[in-house]
């Protein structure tokens, strides 16, 4: 007998591509018509001047073009210069209790990549995971994991990443829990300057008894 469950950790979730944010407490964000609404949790990764926004947040609507990262604190470095991704945050699942996963991603894009994390950390004041979106720490322990493409069995490692190209695509990965408390996955900005890109991620554990 099999016992398992199933997540959805990102539901057809457009990544885009942003420049702009300022250097004011708390960090405002600069992007034209975006959709996000007051206590949205957003995930920003690959800021490399503004570095403080890099983080998952929950946000406050000012504009139809800013919103602010709540409880934020500015870097006091110039904020444009490079490119970053911004998402609404994936879902961070307990996989404690579970041998194995396999996951699927479905794709509308051009190009992109994905990285696969979990984390064994555990909170000494609450059962809460690490935020992947934050650089590692002591305070913050989590690594990017390996995963088997079931389509060949080749082994993709965490400096490799999960590579989609062409405009839609849908793949299946299996893992290895190893034993990890906390798993999600990590978006990468595409890489051929497209501005955005959608993105489902599923997920489902099992365990066989």
């Amino acid at each position: 007998m099999r016992e398992k469950k199933s997540y959805t950790l990102l539901d057809w979730i457009a990544i885009q591509e942003v420049t702009s944010s300022t250097d004011a407490t708390p960090i405002q964000i600069t992007f034209a018509a975006h959709w996000y609404a007051t206590w949205d949790q957003v995930t920003i990764v690959g800021h490399l001047t503004n570095t403080n926004a890099n983080w998952t947040w929950t946000v406050t609507k000012d504009w139809a073009n800013t919103f602010t990262l709540d409880g934020s604190i500015a870097t006091w470095g110039w904020a444009w210069g490079n490119t970053w991704i911004l998402c609404k945050a994936a879902k961070v699942i307990d996989i404690q209790d579970f041998r194995h996963a396999v996951i699927a991603l479905s794709y509308w894009t051009s190009t992109a990549t994905v990285k696969f994390a979990g984390s064994l950390w555990k909170s000494t004041s609450s059962d809460w995971p690490p935020d992947f979106a934050k650089a590692q720490s002591a305070i913050n322990h989590y690594d990017y994991i390996e995963v088997v493409d079931l389509e060949d069995g080749a082994y993709i490692d965490w400096d490799t990443w999960v590579a989609v190209a062409g405009t839609t695509d849908y793949r299946l990965f299996e893992l290895n829990v190893n034993a990890l408390k906390w798993f999600t996955v990590v978006p990468v900005a595409p890489t051929d300057g497209s501005s955005a890109w959608t993105l489902t991620v599923m997920c489902t554990l099992y365990d066989n008894l």
